[in-house]
């Protein structure tokens, strides 16, 4: 189906006659349809504030999930240097027990 079969285009219609324009008058349904829709509550008011909010819930559940993961890498990377420095410790044959201040080197990672 094309475009043209579609719609009934009418370039210059005929005017309607004044016994058609009475015909077509009913202010009361008119009345009606707006009492009907002007004293519903439109939806789109409850789901603009549920909108607004979406977007902030979800930045801020991001923030909170990049400081987790951040935080236990960290503490993931800091309990590997702290192995690594006592294996190598171990390893060198280090006798702490003797000694009575011991410092770390502190490395940047």
């Amino acid at each position: 189906m094309g475009v043209n079969q579609r719609y009934n285009i009418k370039v210059n219609p005929p005017k309607p006659t004044d016994k058609e324009v009475l015909e077509h008058k009913n202010f009361d349904r008119i009345l009606s349809q707006y009492n009907r829709t002007a004293k519903r509550k439109p939806l789109h008011d409850s789901l603009n504030k549920t909108n607004k909010m979406f977007p902030v819930v979800i930045v801020a559940i991001l923030i909170i999930l990049i400081v987790f993961y951040y935080d236990r890498f960290k503490s993931n990377k800091k309990e590997q240097l702290e192995k690594e420095k006592i294996e190598q410790v171990e390893s060198e044959g280090f006798d702490n027990s003797n000694s009575i201040h011991f410092e770390w080197k502190t490395l940047r990672v």
